[in-house]
């Protein structure tokens, strides 16, 4: 692909350059006939960094200690991984990263996002009204 790109590049300039020997507008010619080219380039780039993924699996800003792989009995519901999250805040005083939560209940950040709200609001509700949550 880069060869490719290279003759294209070249051809291109080439092009544009009969205009510079006869006093025409050679330099501005050539660069607006080496964008073409160098534009491809770029979005195959973008593309393949969008679309790469990361190596192993992994989950960026994650020690070892926090890549608690996925059991086996995960909660299926939302409400039994709301139950299991207030559980797992309560152990940790604070509530898990959206990261930790994903990858501890094998769900996506979407997922992750809703559940860690309504176990954020069931604890409020716990703390306001003293009621026991599960």
């Amino acid at each position: 692909m880069l060869v490719g790109a290279a003759v294209t590049l070249a051809a291109n300039v080439a092009a544009a350059t009969p205009g510079a020997l006869e006093g025409g507008p050679g330099l501005v010619a050539q660069a607006m006939n080496a964008w073409p080219p160098l534009a491809f380039l770029f979005a195959v780039e973008l593309l393949v960094i969008a679309f790469r993924p990361d190596p192993a699996g992994a989950v960026r800003g994650l020690t070892e200690a926090d890549d608690e792989s996925v059991d086996d009995e995960a909660p299926a519901t939302d409400d039994d991984i709301v139950a299991a999250l207030c559980k797992w805040a309560a152990e940790e005083g604070a509530m898990p990263s959206r990261e930790r939560v994903r990858v501890k209940f094998g769900i996506g950040a979407r997922r992750s996002d809703r559940v860690r709200a309504a176990a954020a609001l069931a604890d409020q509700e716990d703390q306001r009204g003293g009621v026991e949550h599960r």
